[in-house]
């Protein structure tokens, strides 16, 4: 009866937590006491104004409110009448083409999750620099794309791709070639691509991107390793009408095709993205830069810059709604021209 008795009294003692513990699970309550009240709490605010609150948000914010109480989520995700729609996101954190592909193969051998992969509609590669293929041999990547073509990988759903870097290093240099072809296969109905912070960008290793038939916005802000000034790759998008480029770096090659885009008078073939500005309709350029080893002046930089925007306002033929360091005389030179050549306006900002 003794044992019994002692047996009894320990696990009672077992269950019954020290003084610090008994604190910590008071704490631990309190917050998902508050975090419940959070969550179930009901906003007295009429849901029109909660929508044109909302609707100044970007795709992350958006995210980020759908998670602070139901109500909120249900205005923002489950009723009609949110122009400003959440759209679900596809996030790639690997390092290697073939994981990425085998991955994928294993999602579409499972119907719900092939059904559950196309209502993905932005795909973002995490830390994309990190992908090398250097081990991946010719005859590995011909395997790779049977693997998806005999699996009809395809994610239909996701038309936007981003390709955004935490930070601009050449030691961070994007390396992967064969990625950006697999991407052109799996990802038929692309529509827009980001390459903001991105290293790697000058040596083509985009162009199977660039070759998407229903592409037609590209952006890759912050870029400091250098885009061409003359749309390298890109003249292979048939269907391009928006480059957005702020706070990056250009090249325009060697000097005899240097002085060509700021030449006002001759070489009106040479222009900034003339290789796929038919089609132009939206451009942003704000803060363009220069390698120190392109012009070694700063006042011809200057004049360089203004008279480079210039001619590229001129020779656009889509253009209208451009983005940009022009000065407010030539800006308002260029509507005044337009003008009298009866030529509709352009919205330079």
């Amino acid at each position: 009866m003794k044992h019994a008795a002692d047996q009894t009294k320990n696990r009672y003692r077992k269950r019954r937590p020290p003084s610090g513990d008994a604190n910590s699970n008071i704490a631990i309550r309190t917050r998902h006491h508050k975090k419940r009240a959070i969550a179930t709490m009901k906003w007295d605010i009429p849901r029109s104004i909660i929508l044109n609150i909302t609707s100044w948000l970007d795709q992350e914010s958006m995210m980020n409110m759908s998670l602070v109480s139901k109500q909120l989520y249900n205005t923002l995700c489950g009723e009609c009448g949110n122009e400003n729609e959440i759209f679900p996101v596809f996030i790639v954190s690997g390092k290697s083409v073939q994981t990425l592909v085998n991955n994928l193969r294993k999602h579409f051998l499972n119907k719900k999750t092939k059904v559950k992969l196309q209502t993905y509609s932005i795909m973002r590669f995490k830390e994309p620099n990190r992908f090398d293929d250097e081990d991946v041999s010719t005859e590995d990547f011909n395997q790779l794309k049977l693997i998806v073509k005999d699996n009809c990988i395809e994610l239909n759903g996701i038309t936007s791709l981003e390709f955004i870097s935490s930070s601009s290093s050449v030691f961070g240099r994007f390396k992967s070639g064969y990625l950006p072809c697999i991407l052109r296969i799996i990802l038929p109905n692309l529509i827009r691509i980001d390459f903001s912070n991105m290293t790697g960008y000058t040596n083509g290793i985009f162009k199977d991107l660039f070759q998407c038939p229903l592409l037609n916005k590209v952006i890759s802000h912050d870029n400091d390793d250098g885009v061409d000034l003359n749309g390298l790759g890109m003249e292979l998008s048939t269907n391009l009408r928006e480059i957005h480029m702020d706070n990056t770096v250009f090249h325009c090659g060697p000097y005899l095709t240097n002085y060509k885009f700021a030449d006002l008078n001759n070489h009106q073939e040479v222009f900034i993205f003339h290789g796929c500005s038919k089609s132009l309709e939206r451009v942003s350029m704000r803060n363009m830069k220069f390698p120190r080893s392109t012009f070694n002046d700063v006042h011809y930089r200057k004049t360089f810059k203004q008279n480079a925007l210039i001619k590229f306002v001129r020779n656009a033929p889509s253009l209208h709604w451009f983005q940009s360091d022009l000065s407010a005389d030539n800006i308002d030179m260029l509507q005044e021209e337009r003008s009298q050549l009866g030529k509709t306006e352009i919205e330079l900002i």
